[in-house]
């Protein structure tokens, strides 16, 4: 898929780095509130998409152990295959060819935004001096 084609609305396409602007914020707290924020989004879509692997595995009543093994793993390239052998085994069984779509399609947004997030570890806060 091109960038042309992720782009949905007028607004930006959430996929393109910004510009590098020519001055820092003026606080470093701003920055670290806009990673917090960012970190946040990303460990709630964790919590779903483990929810998702309980459903597909059948523990979504009784998940303790589910969500150990799920947690065990830091690596979304890990916990990707994961879902994708979980979500495999569970439409063999709940054919549903609409529902099957959208949870690949999440998968795959997840994995282009796993991406966004890894770059993102990777900066310094430029603050004005």
């Amino acid at each position: 898929m091109t960038k042309a084609k992720a782009k949905q609305g007028n607004g930006p396409n959430p996929w393109d780095r910004p510009p590098i602007p020519p001055l820092g914020d003026e606080s470093k707290d701003q920055v670290y509130m806009a990673v917090g924020a960012a970190l946040s989004g990303w460990e709630f879509l964790g919590m779903e998409v483990c929810g998702l692997f309980d459903t597909f595995i059948g523990t979504e009543l009784d998940n303790h152990a589910s969500h150990r093994a799920y947690g065990a793993v830091t690596a979304w390239s890990v916990r990707r295959e994961m879902l994708a052998a979980a979500s495999d085994a569970y439409f063999l069984e709940f054919n549903n060819p609409i529902l099957r779509e959208r949870v690949e399609t999440l998968v795959k947004l997840a994995c282009r935004a796993s991406a966004q997030l890894t770059r993102s570890r990777r900066c310094i806060p430029w603050v004005n001096a």
